[in-house]
Order: C-alpha cells, then sequence, then structure tokens
C-alpha cells in the first residue's frame, strides 16, 4: 500500500469475542476493494480476543490495533476514531461479518457531495444459520437526500435504528465528534443525531452486505441497568438544547418530532420492561425527563399506533408521580398474589 490516506476506516471494538473475532477479521481481509485500514481495540479483554488482533496486524499492516483498560464500548469506538486516517469512517462490531463485496457496493454508492451513506443489513441466527434482510425499506425516502430535508429523513431513520454500523460518513464531517461515554444504551444513536446535524448529501445504498450475528451474550440482549434511561435522556436533552437553535424553527418538522417521540418511547418501555431493580425514585427521574423534553418540544403528546397506545402515552406524560405510585402497588400486589397461589 501506498503511504496515502485509505479510503475507509473500519472502527472494530473489541471486547471477549474470540470464538467470533476470525471470522470478523477474516470477512474484512476478504474484501473486493482494498484500499483500507481495520483499527482494531482491545477493550481490556480476557479471552485471548487481543493476542488474536495481534496476530492479524503481525500478517497485515492494515490492521492497527491499540489495547486498553476495559472503559467500554464508546470509549473503545473514540479511541479508534482518533487514530483513524481514511476519507471514510465505517463500523464494524467484534461478533458480526461483512460479505465480500461489501466496501465496493458503498464505494459505488459514492457521489459528489455524499457525506452519509446509509445501508440495511441481514440478521444472523448462528444457531440455524438463517439470514432475515432488515430496513430494506430505506429506499422509500429515495436514493438521495440532500440538505433541505435531510434531517427531516435522517432523524427518521435512526430513530428506526441507530446502528453506527449501517452508517458510513466522511472523515471531515465526523471531526472531533465522538461517542458519549456513561450512556450505555443507544448511545449509538446519539452519536448519529448528532452527526445528521453535520452532514449535507445522504446516499442511501439499498444493500444488506453487513450480517448481524443474533447470539444471548451480545450486548443488545443484555438486561438494562436502573440509569441506563436516566443518562440517555439526559444526553438527549443536552443535544437538543445544542443543537435546536441551529436547526432552525423551520427544519424542526412534525416529522422530526414525531421520530424523536417514537424514539424515546420505545427507549422507556424497554426500561420499564427490562429493569427489574428499578426504584420509584429512578423512575420518577426518567418521567422528568421526558417531561423535559416535552415542555422543550423535542417530543409530542400525539403518536401513532392503536387508541390504547395513544391513550397511555398520554396518560404517562400527564400523571407522573401518581401514576409510577400506583403501578408498582399494583405490582407488587400482583406479586403477592402470585406467592400466595403457589
Amino acid at each position: 500500500m501506498s503511504n496515502m490516506s485509505p479510503s475507509f476506516s473500519i472502527i472494530i471494538p473489541v471486547y471477549n469475542v474470540a470464538p467470533y473475532l476470525r471470522e470478523c477479521l477474516d470477512s474484512v481481509l476478504a474484501q473486493t476493494f482494498t484500499d483500507w485500514e481495520a483499527i482494531c481495540v482491545d477493550d481490556g479483554s480476557t479471552d485471548g480476543s487481543g493476542t488474536i488482533i495481534d496476530e492479524y496486524a503481525a500478517r497485515d499492516k492494515r490492521f492497527k490495533v491499540i489495547h486498553q483498560k476495559n472503559a467500554g464500548v464508546s470509549a473503545a469506538r473514540n479511541r479508534a476514531l482518533d487514530e483513524a486516517t481514511g476519507e471514510w469512517i465505517g463500523f464494524l462490531d467484534a461478533d458480526d461479518v461483512w460479505v465480500k463485496e461489501w466496501l465496493d457496493r458503498i464505494v459505488a454508492g459514492i457521489d459528489d457531495g455524499v457525506d452519509w451513506i446509509r445501508t440495511g443489513w441481514k440478521d444472523w441466527d448462528e444457531d440455524t444459520d438463517v439470514k432475515v434482510e432488515r430496513h430494506s425499506e430505506i429506499n422509500k425516502y429515495g436514493s438521495s437526500v440532500f440538505a433541505d430535508n435531510l434531517i427531516s429523513v435522517g432523524w427518521r431513520l435512526v430513530s428506526e435504528c441507530g446502528f453506527p454500523f449501517v452508517n458510513f460518513f466522511k472523515q471531515l464531517s465526523v471531526g472531533r465528534r465522538r461517542f458519549q461515554c456513561g450512556v450505555r444504551i443507544r448511545e449509538d444513536a446519539l452519536f448519529c443525531f448528532e452527526m445528521i446535524l453535520n452532514v449535507h448529501k445522504l446516499k442511501i445504498v439499498d444493500s444488506t452486505g453487513y450480517l448481524r450475528r443474533e447470539r444471548s451474550g451480545s450486548a443488545f440482549f443484555s438486561p438494562r441497568l436502573r440509569s441506563d434511561t436516566i443518562n440517555l435522556l439526559a444526553s438527549y436533552i443536552e443535544l437538543w438544547n445544542r443543537k435546536k437553535p441551529s436547526m432552525g424553527v423551520d427544519t424542526i418538522s412534525a416529522s422530526v418530532v414525531q421520530a424523536s417521540t417514537l424514539w424515546v418511547r420505545k427507549d422507556v418501555r424497554q426500561w420499564f420492561e427490562l429493569c427489574a431493580d428499578r426504584t420509584l425514585c429512578d423512575e420518577l427521574k426518567v418521567w422528568r425527563r421526558v417531561r423535559k423534553l416535552l415542555k422543550f418540544g423535542a417530543i409530542s403528546r400525539n403518536i401513532p399506533g392503536t387508541r390504547f397506545d395513544r391513550l397511555r402515552w398520554r396518560i404517562y406524560l400527564s400523571t407522573g408521580w401518581g401514576r409510577i405510585l400506583l403501578v408498582n402497588r399494583l405490582n407488587l400486589l400482583g406479586r403477592q398474589i402470585k406467592v400466595e397461589k403457589t
């Protein structure tokens, strides 16, 4: 390879994925488009993953390896972004796989002025080897989206799916923007929301060359912590506080607010379902942050869906502390009845 900067910097955070890591790195080596660097950040792995990426770096200089103490996936991605020299930034999780033509398909989609490429992916069940295509409907927005409606379309796309691996960003657009450390769930969407406000032309590549491995041990299936949604909403409020003035009144369309509302509602609902040890104080903190987003104009009282869905959301927004107390008492009563029956 020449001393010139590569076309792509591939960001690969690595943490205890030894059984899958070689398959991931082999899929990068197999790319028919060869002008890339892969920056692998070992985030304090204890299962030999660090040794594996050292092995690949010794075989091929396009692999760059960084070892650090465990600090979380955001810190690992940020460290890789600090070292990236490519014209384009792409993301690959260390237990996932690219098809060998993936970068060639991305290159084919790069037009003049494009600084954001959005793609689909396939969910891959490792037990059955079944691959299910996801987000092929992204082409409903057209193949190219320009600045005049990019925020509206982009906010809907990221609200539907915030995974970083479905995005390629121009290095110049990324600049010093980084993932937020301290936010454990949907931190990738926060990064993508920020990027929407700093790109000018989106190209949608309606292709699914990314295989996302579905396995029980992945972070996607991990339980929710008490602080997850509290921290996420606090960061989302901070993002709107910083960026709303630059968005302009006319830019914050009803579709942006609706997408934001559905994204917030989805996270709150999942937190209620998956966080078993939350307290009344935690729930009140979440509710207060949701109310702040409502007053700020970032979300709406109105959502699409069934009449029951709409009513339940409006009740949640309105009742706050009284509702939280009532629901928890009902849940406690239900658990007591279940215990008595057994």
